[in-house]
C-alpha cells in the first residue's frame, strides 16, 4: 500500500489545538473533500498540485521520520484530509517505531482506522469556510476516539463563534451520554478550542489582525463564561506567517 504525501517536515512545534507548543514531525497527506475559501494549504488541497503528491510506501514514510527525528516523538498526519486515504498501515509501523500518532481531520470522514491513533484533532469547519458540516459524520469522527480527542473550530466572525459553541455543545453532548453507557463505550478524554482565522489569505500573514481577533476571541469566550474551551493563537503563523514546511 502507499500514502499521497505532499510533504513531510520538522522536526518542528504543534502550532494548533491542545498540543500547541509540542515538538513534531508532520506528515502532510494530498488531498481534500473540501475546498474552503480561507485554505492556507492549498498545495495539499487543490488538483492542481496533484502532480507534487507522492504516492509513498509506508516503510518509506517512517524511514524518512526516522531521518528527520527519532522516537520517542509525536508525528502529525495533517492535509489536505488523511482521513481520505487508508493509513492505518502507516500508523501501525509509525507506533511500531516508537512515535506517538496525531491525526487532524474536519470531521467530513470516519474511517475506521482512527480509532488507533492517539490523539484525534477534529475542526469542522465554520460558516465562513463556504462548507457545510454533517453533524452526523461529525459524531461519528468524533467516536472513533479512544485517547485525547482535540475539537477545534477556526472563528472569524460572529457567526463562527456561534457555530463553535454548537460544535462544542454537540461534542460535550456526545462525552456525557457516552459517559453514561460507560460499561458499552470508551470515550477519548476531551479538549476543546478556538483559534482566529486566517481570513485574509493572500500569502501574506498579517500578524496584527491575527492578534486583535485572538484579544477579540479572549474577550468572548470568558465574558460566556466558557471556562473548558482554550482560547490559542496559530502558533507557527504567528512565528513563520503562511511559510511552507514549519
Amino acid at each position: 500500500m502507499s500514502v499521497r504525501v505532499s510533504e513531510i517536515f520538522g522536526p518542528t512545534i504543534q502550532g494548533e489545538g491542545a498540543m500547541i507548543g509540542l515538538p513534531t514531525l508532520f506528515i502532510r497527506t494530498g488531498g481534500c473533500d473540501y475546498r474552503c475559501v480561507w485554505c492556507d494549504t492549498p498545495h495539499a488541497v487543490l488538483s492542481e498540485h496533484r502532480a507534487s503528491w507522492i504516492k509513498t510506501e509506508e516503510r518509506e514514510i517512517v524511514s524518512r521520520c526516522e531521518e528527520l527525528a527519532l522516537p520517542p516523538m509525536w508525528v502529525t498526519l495533517s492535509g489536505g484530509n488523511p482521513a481520505l486515504q487508508d493509513c492505518g498501515q502507516l500508523v501501525s509501523e509509525l507506533h511500531t517505531a516508537g512515535y506517538s500518532v496525531c491525526v487532524e481531520t474536519q470531521g467530513s470522514l470516519a474511517p475506521t482506522w482512527l480509532r488507533y491513533v492517539d490523539h484525534l484533532v477534529v475542526s469542522p469547519k465554520p460558516p465562513s469556510s463556504g462548507m457545510e458540516t454533517d453533524w452526523e459524520k461529525f459524531f461519528e469522527c468524533c467516536r472513533l476516539a479512544r485517547h485525547e480527542l482535540t475539537v477545534k473550530v477556526v472563528v472569524a466572525d460572529e457567526q463562527d463563534l456561534a457555530y463553535a459553541i454548537q460544535a462544542f455543545d454537540n461534542a460535550l453532548t456526545l462525552k456525557y451520554a457516552t459517559s453514561f453507557h460507560s460499561t458499552l463505550r470508551y470515550f477519548a478524554r476531551l479538549h476543546l478550542a478556538v483559534q482566529p482565522c486566517n481570513a485574509t489569505f493572500t500569502g501574506e500573514y498579517d500578524q496584527e489582525a491575527a492578534l486583535e481577533k485572538t484579544r477579540w476571541l479572549v474577550k468572548e469566550i470568558t465574558s460566556r463564561r466558557m471556562n473548558q474551551v482554550r482560547v490559542l493563537p496559530q502558533l507557527h503563523s504567528l512565528l513563520w506567517g503562511n511559510k511552507i514546511g514549519v
